[in-house]
């Protein structure tokens, strides 16, 4: 087996299993979060479906629209980021804690 396709297979399921992690908590959040929930599971399931064309294809550049569909999933990605910053406000505190803690 080509070392190659060995990548894209643990690529399809690491993808997949962030998209369980979006999926489970979109059924117990409020509207606004669930949406956000749905939004980032199916963009996982669709980036592991590309995953599988590029295993098939062994390039994720050839042909053409895998290359579209793989530059499409990052603008997609940095879209899901902007809508988590807006929906959590306190998103500096959940990525990076609290903050600093005074030394006495």
């Amino acid at each position: 087996m080509d070392i190659v396709l060995i990548y894209n297979c643990i690529e399809i399921f690491l993808w997949l299993g962030f998209s369980v992690v979006f999926w489970i908590p979109a059924f117990k959040r409020g509207e606004k979060h669930r949406w956000f929930c749905v939004a980032g599971g199916s963009a996982f399931v669709f980036a592991s479906a590309s995953e599988l064309v590029e295993a098939f294809t062994g390039v994720w550049w050839r042909p053409w629209w895998l290359l579209v569909w793989k530059v499409s999933f990052v603008a997609v990605f940095v879209l899901l980021l902007g809508w988590y910053m807006r929906i959590f406000p306190d998103w500096r505190e959940r990525v990076f804690g609290k903050g600093k803690e005074t030394r006495e």
